[in-house]
């Protein structure tokens, strides 16, 4: 039961829907197949796992953060190619 549990769990699924398929899985009520096609039925039909909402949001936010540094080394360069460019055109 601990191996199917790490699967089920790498599917990022609620702990409902966790729970529920174990319950089928001890039960022994369906097999490998049925078992991914409940899973699959059952990620869709609940909720996401806020676990996974709070990942999306601290990439999200890391993503950003990224972005803005670019920007910002981006205006930093061009501003140093406008003031090369003012220095060449002096001389």
């Amino acid at each position: 039961m601990q191996s199917n549990e790490l699967k089920v769990k790498s599917f990022r699924v609620s702990q409902e829907v966790t729970e529920q398929l174990g319950r089928m899985i001890e039960e022994r009520q369906i097999t490998t197949n049925q078992l991914f096609e409940e899973l699959i039925q059952l990620a869709d039909q609940k909720s996401p796992d806020p676990l996974l909402n709070e990942e999306n949001a601290a990439l999200e936010a890391v993503l950003q953060h990224v972005t803005t540094l670019f920007q910002e080394r981006a205006t930093r360069l061009e501003m140093l190619r406008q003031e090369n460019e003012r220095i060449k055109s002096k001389h």
